[in-house]
This record gives C-alpha cells, sequence and structure tokens, in this order.
C-alpha cells in the first residue's frame, strides 16, 4: 500500500515542481523576485497603452507638434518626412529645401537657414540690371543707398529701392536751376539771395530769383515803387495808387480809366467797368481757345485756374496757370519724380 501512494505524491511533487515553474519564475521564484516584477510591470504599463509605448515617445507623435505648429522644432531630424525641414526662426517643420535643386527659376537659391528659396543670397546672386541684394528680403534690388546709383539717376528710393531722377547735390543740377534743394531732391533756382544775380537778388518762397519781396526791395526806381505778386517792382499794384482818373491795369500800370471797351485796345481790349480800368477779360468769352479761362484775379486770359480746367496728359494746374503732367511726386506713376512739372 505505501507503494501505491508515493508514486501518485511524487508525481504531483513532479508535477508542482515542472508544471507551476513558469509562474513561479515569473513572478519572482528562485532568480530573485525584483527582476520578475519589473517584467510584470512593464508587461502591465504596456497593456494600459495599447502596446503602443514606442510610438508616443520616439515615432511620428513626437512630430505632430512641429507640423501642426505646436511645440515646434530645432532641427530637421525632429520633422516627418512630409514636412522635413525645420524653420529655426518659427520653430516648425515645413516643406522648405535643403539644395538649390528644389529651388524654381523665380527664387533659384535655397536659403537653409529658413528652410525656404530666395531671389538671393549675396550681390553675387544678382543680375545688372539689379545688382544689390537686400538682406531683409533677399530680393535682388537696383539700390539701397544713393552711393549705388549713377549721376545721371543718383536717388535711391527708399520705398522701391530703384534710382530715380533728383540731385544730391548741386553737382547732379545745371541750366537755369543751377542749385540742389537736398530737402526735396530737385534742381531749383535757388536757395538763398547768395544764389541770386544782382538783377533779381533775392530768392522767393518757390525758390526763384525775383526783384522784390516787399516794397521795401523796390527803391532803386522811384517810378517803380511797389512790389507785385510776382516779385516785380512795378509802377502800382492797385488804383489808389495811380493818379486821378486812372486805374491801375493788369499788367501793373497806370492807365486812364474807362467807360466802355471803345476807350480800349490792344492787349487790354476790355473795360473793368468796377475798376474802370482797360483789361484783357472779365469772362472767358473775352479769351482765345489756346487760352480760355479769365483769371478774376489778375484779369488776364490763362490755361487754368483750377485741375478741373485741365485733362489728358496735362491734368494739374500749375501755379503760373498752365496745365501741366504733374505738381508733386504721388501724381506719377512708379518710380518717377515729378521734375518741372513733367514726370521723369
Amino acid at each position: 500500500m505505501k507503494s501505491i501512494f508515493v508514486i501518485p505524491l511524487v508525481g504531483i511533487l513532479i508535477g508542482v515542481g515542472c508544471g507551476g515553474s513558469s509562474p513561479a519564475t515569473t513572478s519572482g521564484g528562485d532568480d530573485g523576485g525584483p527582476d520578475g516584477a519589473t517584467m510584470d510591470a512593464t508587461a502591465s504599463d504596456g497593456a494600459s497603452d495599447g502596446g503602443s509605448d514606442g510610438p508616443s515617445t520616439d515615432g511620428p507623435a513626437a512630430d505632430a507638434p512641429s507640423e501642426a505648429g505646436g511645440a515646434g522644432c530645432t532641427s530637421n531630424a525632429q520633422c516627418p518626412s512630409s514636412k522635413p525641414v525645420c524653420n529655426p526662426g518659427s520653430g516648425q517643420c515645413t516643406t522648405g529645401c535643403t539644395s538649390d535643386a528644389q529651388c524654381p527659376q523665380s527664387a533659384p537659391h535655397c536659403d537653409t537657414t529658413i528652410g525656404g528659396c530666395v531671389q538671393c543670397l549675396s550681390d553675387t546672386n544678382c543680375p545688372a540690371t539689379a545688382p544689390i541684394c537686400d538682406q531683409t528680403t533677399l530680393t535682388c534690388v537696383q539700390c539701397l543707398t544713393d552711393t549705388n546709383c549713377p549721376n545721371t539717376k543718383p536717388i535711391c528710393d527708399s520705398q522701391t529701392h530703384a534710382c530715380i531722377a533728383g540731385c544730391t547735390s548741386s553737382a547732379n543740377c545745371g541750366g537755369g536751376t543751377p542749385i540742389c534743394d537736398t530737402a526735396t531732391d530737385k534742381c531749383v533756382q535757388c536757395l538763398s539771395g547768395a544764389d541770386c544775380p544782382a538783377g533779381a537778388p533775392y530768392c522767393n518762397s518757390s525758390n526763384q530769383c525775383v526783384q522784390c519781396l516787399s516794397n521795401a526791395n523796390c527803391t532803386a526806381n522811384a517810378t517803380l515803387p511797389y512790389c507785385d505778386p510776382a516779385g516785380q517792382c512795378v509802377q502800382c499794384v492797385m488804383t489808389s495808387q495811380c493818379p486821378p482818373n486812372e486805374s491801375c491795369g493788369p499788367n501793373y500800370t497806370c492807365q486812364a480809366t474807362c467807360t466802355s471797351n471803345a476807350q480800349c485796345g490792344g492787349n487790354t481790349p476790355v473795360c473793368d467797368t468796377t475798376t474802370h480800368s482797360c483789361v484783357q477779360c472779365t469772362a472767358n468769352s473775352n479769351c482765345p481757345t489756346t487760352a480760355p479761362i479769365c483769371n478774376q484775379t489778375t484779369l488776364t486770359c490763362v490755361q487754368c485756374t483750377t485741375n478741373g480746367n485741365c485733362s489728358g496728359l496735362t491734368p494739374f494746374c500749375s501755379p503760373m496757370s498752365t496745365c501741366v503732367q504733374c505738381l508733386s511726386k504721388q501724381d506719377c506713376p512708379g518710380v518717377l519724380h515729378c521734375q518741372n512739372y513733367t514726370c521723369q
């Protein structure tokens, strides 16, 4: 009977020792409990994450913030294949470029700093017509300063970076306007009386040399004691300055008074019955087609008194009452400036 019961007990012991060894070892067993416990914890963690530990820390999920505009990137290694270039300026992954071969003809150079295609990186990338590389926009321009421009167009436009007509010194000027007004970049007749000749020794606000700025400048000739609006010394500027029965005409001379056109003629065929002086016109109907507007201040025939009198290629009325192309730079297209009332 002893032998009958010993064998099953040994079998049970053998079964427990062999068949149950895996759970025992996994839980610690004879190999030292801590190792087995670590494996169980790792397996448990993996199960809770759906078995995706690797991708959640090292894979595309780490790139997602850069691509989506989140945490950003500091190197290309952090970017996915769909946007392989890290722009360190924005900290974002971009489609970008890594070499010139990836860039179009319009922007043929790859700036690897920003991961983008640009027109130029240095002056050597630019053509002769626009030889300067603007390092702010990385585009080729004609100039950044006046020193980049030729004497024929010596001014660098700060907005368009194109060389334009004008002056930077009197060396760029000549003829009737030999002085450079550096405040406006325009060639003018004068900036002060020192620039004017003896016959017209005063420089007016329009930078023109004139005989006078006020009556006080008209003492050299007693018969011409008054300064007219054009800066010339004349006989009169109003009728009260003329002898009795005379009036101050439009050419600033004292004339016999009139009561009708029959008493007038020549260049002043119309009688202004208000002042009783012979004048060029009192209404537009008195003027020829070449100067169809009667200036009601001077009673002379002129091309215009307002822009509304002008049209076509000369849509602006100048201070001389003539229709001109422009009055200022704003009236000219593109990079052109207004010089002598024409766009250049």
